[in-house]
């Protein structure tokens, strides 16, 4: 994914959200899977408002209508933090949902719609985001599935089935 994407996209972690999809078989095509596409960032010095506003409505908009992007959320820097004193360079991060066979097909399709302007870029957004894409490990596992469970019993409704 090219920095031009990531400087544009509002944040960058993209989390382990769980495997979706169907087991390969040997006459079936790769395995449909979810993958977290993370973009970290954010807004350029007294246009936050505007970043906001043009990355929930408008970027969702467009990346939305992607074939293989089929979620996404935006979140802004907690206060406070885990530990606190710790350097935080980015404020805003969006996790994208993607679900997909072809990872490189839907990145394409991203970087197809920033070269014909079908993907709208806002200079609100700084230059100086990141992003990262996340194939899960494990399924998604909430407090109440593991409450009252054994280390063993959480493992295995961990386990993706294979």
């Amino acid at each position: 994914m090219p920095m031009h994407l990531a400087s544009r996209a509002a944040c960058v972690a993209v989390l382990a959200l769980g495997l979706h999809g169907l087991a390969a078989r040997p006459s079936e095509a790769a395995e449909t899977r979810r993958h977290a596409f993370i973009v970290l960032g954010n807004p350029v010095s007294g246009r936050e408002d505007e970043f906001v506003t043009w990355y929930s409505g408008q970027h969702f908009h467009d990346l939305l209508n992607i074939q293989g992007v089929v979620a996404a959320q935006f979140f802004r820097l907690s206060d406070p933090q885990y530990r606190e004193g710790q350097p935080h360079p980015y404020r805003y991060m969006v996790i994208w949902e993607i679900e997909t066979d072809d990872l490189p097909a839907v990145f394409l399709r991203i970087q197809q719609g920033l070269a014909t302007g079908t993907t709208v870029r806002s200079s609100a957004m700084d230059r100086e985001s990141t992003n990262n894409t996340f194939t899960p490990v494990t399924e998604r596992i909430t407090a109440e599935q593991a409450r009252g469970r054994s280390v063993a019993e959480v493992l295995h409704m961990s386990t993706p089935a294979r």
